[in-house]
């Protein structure tokens, strides 16, 4: 392997399976959508409903 390092990481099993993270976080935030990345990563994005035009005295 000219060139190339191996690099090994210590890991554990997972305390919260994947698919019980996507069962709360649907029940949690309307309209999540998770994936799940390379090893045990994943991503959550979740957007707040919006409420409508915010009136602030700011600016005026």
């Amino acid at each position: 392997m000219d060139g190339i390092t191996c690099v090994a990481a210590v890991t554990r099993s997972p305390e919260t399976a994947f698919a019980e993270i996507r069962h709360e976080a649907v029940r949690l935030l309307p309209g999540v959508r998770l994936r799940q990345r390379l090893f045990w990563r994943y991503t959550l994005v979740w957007r707040a409903a919006k409420t409508g035009p915010r009136r602030s005295g700011a600016g005026r």
